[in-house]
This record gives structure tokens, sequence and C-alpha cells, in this order.
């Protein structure tokens, strides 16, 4: 599923029917120049799915809020609980130390 905005596809091309599909012209407005791992790749793209994760290791505290802000953009209840709760993990580091074997 697209989400973005609105979806152009090349002329002839009718979505609804072709089984296989080429590369959509434009997603919201933004040049679409490839695909990877089922992401359409754009100079002004962002990938956004629900399962989406990112890793920071404690004190990358700036790098984690400033991922958050662009990421989820408007798309949060409480974004300042959502940064607060990432500074504190980050802060405090690891939860679960590895086992010695």
């Amino acid at each position: 599923m697209l989400t973005g905005g609105e979806v152009v596809w090349p002329d002839g091309c009718d979505p609804d029917d072709d089984e296989e599909l080429p590369l959509p012209v434009s997603i919201g407005g933004k040049k679409v120049i490839g695909i990877e791992d089922g992401a359409y790749l754009g100079e002004d793209l962002v990938v956004h799915s629900d399962d989406a994760t990112a890793t920071f290791h404690p004190g990358e505290y700036e790098e984690a809020r400033t991922w958050l802000e662009s990421y989820y953009e408007n798309r949060l209840d409480d974004p300042a609980l959502a940064s607060e709760r990432i500074k504190e993990a980050l802060q405090s580091g690891p939860q679960f130390a590895p086992s010695a074997e």
C-alpha cells in the first residue's frame, strides 16, 4: 500500500489492471527514482511504516529526538512524552546485561 499523497503512474499504466507495475512517476509530488526492499526511493521521499525501528546508543538522545520528530512528524498524540521516554532510556543504558556463558 502506498501512502503519502497522490500516486502518479506512467502514461498507460492502470494499477488496478496491470499485474506487474512499473515505478510510479511520483508520490505526493515527490519524484520516485527506484525501489529497495519494497520501499520506493526518491530524493525527497521518506520511508514510513508502522513497524519501523531505529537503533541509538546511550548518549545519542539528540539524534534519536531528531529521528522521532522527522519520522513521526505530527503523528504522535504526545511527542513530548515520547521524547522524554527515549531520553530516559538512552540515559539509563542497557536494561539487561548479557548472560555470562
